[in-house]
């Protein structure tokens, strides 16, 4: 055999190497980043659930109304976009939806609004149901809220 068929052999093997291994490593690598996208998605989901509880504490009722609005348009959108890619499961964005919209339910009662109140409560009720919860009743669920909201880890002062 001669040198430049050699070198071409070489060259070929090398080349194929090459090709395989980066398809190898884009897979590899791609399949690898979902949990960690899924943390960053975590986080995000964890600071605008933690902006709207304080909203929903501290801001006048506008404020904090729109920002639960938002952390559920999130959050619905978070379970749409990760259907089935996410490391700590779709049930998280809807109990926190949930959570959302009994905080909204809650600022109703607090403002005399019946209708709202219901309706916001039938909300979480449903997220709640979807999100496996056995007894989603308004009682139940007002009890976790306040147990939830009681023991925030942001500190009241």
């Amino acid at each position: 055999m001669s040198k430049s068929k050699k070198y071409l052999k070489i060259s070929l093997v090398f080349l194929l190497g090459v090709i395989f291994g980066g398809f190898a490593g884009g897979y590899l690598g791609f399949q690898l980043s979902k949990p960690i996208n899924s943390m960053g998605y975590l986080m995000a989901s964890a600071s605008l659930g933690n902006y709207s509880y304080l909203q929903y504490q501290n801001a006048s009722y506008e404020d904090a109304k729109k920002a639960l609005l938002e952390y559920i348009q999130f959050c619905d959108e978070l379970k749409r976009q990760l259907n089935a890619e996410f490391l700590f499961g779709k049930e998280i964005c809807v109990i926190d939806s949930g959570t959302a919209y009994a905080r909204l339910a809650v600022l109703e009662g607090k403002r005399g609004k019946t209708e709202k109140y219901k309706s916001y409560m039938k909300e979480a009720q449903a997220k709640y149901q979807s999100g496996g919860w056995k007894d989603f009743s308004e009682k139940k669920i007002l009890k976790f809220l306040t147990k939830v909201d009681s023991k925030n880890f942001i500190n009241k002062e």
